[in-house]
């Protein structure tokens, strides 16, 4: 529908040589201002975006390591706030040093390649749930299957991975390697 609506206000030869085109067509549509405002709603849209991902990796971070799969200190929770503390912390330390280091595209890409795997995992899990305890009373079954497969978790690893395989090469490499280094962390720490 955004498509169908850019290329109705501005047309596909303008589009095509935009380098905002979006802005543009707020632009047009909505006159001078609308830049700014599109500017100003992507700013929002983007902070609201960082500060969810921070907060699910700090509680990702603050749930392993009540579990025992990472350092205990990252279960500590705040006397009065009730939030995990040194996870938040260290996740916005982290956050902040790829932005200091003006990287921040780094931590863009990075947290679209967890986004990619954690969803090719939970894909896979309800697949393999499925076909390891078929008898299990669910709330709730993915509509379509192929015989015991369900479809729509085979489409979500299927897209997932491909997004994945366009990042680009280092974002992969710098992510293999994020994971290599979290498992080995997860069973060093598991075995204490």
């Amino acid at each position: 529908l955004v498509s169908i609506s850019a290329v109705s206000i501005l047309g596909w030869e303008k589009l095509g040589t935009s380098s905002a085109p979006l802005a543009d067509v707020a632009s047009s549509a909505l006159g001078g201002n609308a830049f700014l405002i599109l500017s100003i709603i992507a700013l929002f849209a983007t902070s609201n975006t960082a500060l969810l991902m921070m907060l699910a990796s700090s509680r990702i971070m603050y749930g392993m390591a009540r579990d025992h799969g990472f350092p205990e200190i990252f279960s500590r929770v705040h006397a009065i706030h009730r939030t995990p503390y040194f996870a938040v912390f260290l996740v916005m330390l982290i956050s902040v040093l790829f932005a200091l280091v003006g990287k921040i595209e780094v931590v863009a890409d990075l947290t679209n390649f967890v986004a990619f795997i954690t969803f090719i995992v939970i894909n896979a899990s309800v697949i393999l749930l499925r076909q390891k305890f078929p008898k299990t009373n669910r709330h709730f079954h993915t509509p379509g299957r192929i015989g015991k497969i369900p479809i729509l978790p085979v489409l979500g690893i299927i897209f997932s991975a491909f997004m994945l395989l366009n990042l680009g090469i280092w974002i992969l490499v710098y992510g293999v390697v994020l994971v290599v280094i979290s498992i080995i962390l997860y069973n060093v720490v598991a075995k204490k």
